[in-house]
């Protein structure tokens, strides 16, 4: 199996959620000529990429260090859904399954196109991106 890395780096111009801090890098200490660089680093838990943690929306849910690491690898499935979605769009497990072959035990990457929102991008819009993106009905 060959594992990709989807994350995108943690730095200064990662998106963060509205209120939050933003990411900061400051240096305790810089290197010597036998020294070391030492940094003091400030993020939220909710800064470009990260896994929500189950106990983030249920009381009694796992917690981050509970959640087994094969849960964050194995065969993956790419649904591109952007096509039908927009403001606060809604997708269907019918509309996935008609565009992808989705089976037991696969991962399942939906495509909606809305970074193209986000903070960083040409079509930057922050209210669109956080307040009326597409999302899941069951």
């Amino acid at each position: 199996m060959k594992i990709y890395d989807l994350s995108q780096d943690l730095n200064q111009d990662c998106s963060f959620w509205p209120f939050y801090p933003p990411f900061e890098v400051k240096y305790i200490k810089r290197k010597s000529e036998h020294g070391v660089n030492a940094q003091y680093i400030q993020t939220s838990n909710h800064m470009g990429t990260h896994l929500d943690a189950p106990r983030h929306f249920v009381t009694k849910g796992k917690t981050i260090d509970q959640i087994p690491i094969e849960w964050c690898y194995g065969p993956g499935v790419i649904v591109d859904l952007s096509d039908m979605l927009d403001d606060v769009g809604l997708f269907t497990p019918e509309d996935i399954e008609r565009r992808a072959d989705v089976q037991d035990g696969d991962i399942l990457f939906i495509h909606t196109g809305w970074h193209k929102y986000s903070f960083f991008s040409e079509e930057a819009d922050e209210e669109r991106y956080i307040q009326r993106h597409p999302g899941p009905h069951f």
